[in-house]
């Protein structure tokens, strides 16, 4: 079996899961644990832990930019 890889779309949520480049399946945190969908079939798994250890299934984490947003007009100065 492949190993396959989650992406995350929202955060502790949703993830796609892909195969290289081709989507094959997701994984929805549903209240009760974690549905997973992949290549045409359905599980779920109580925790995180377990749909990695039975699907192969590679978590990634979503990146996020702390880098300060520039300002478009920030080199005009204003009174407010």
């Amino acid at each position: 079996m492949s190993e396959y890889i989650a992406k995350p779309i929202i955060q502790d949520q949703y993830w796609v899961v892909t195969d290289g480049d081709k989507k094959v399946g997701n994984v929805v945190a549903d209240g009760s644990g974690f549905e997973v969908k992949l290549n045409g079939n359905k599980a779920h798994f109580k925790d995180v832990g377990d749909v990695k250890r039975m699907t192969q299934i590679e978590f990634q984490t979503l990146k996020t930019n702390k880098a300060k947003a520039d300002l478009p007009f920030a080199i005009y100065p204003t009174t407010s």
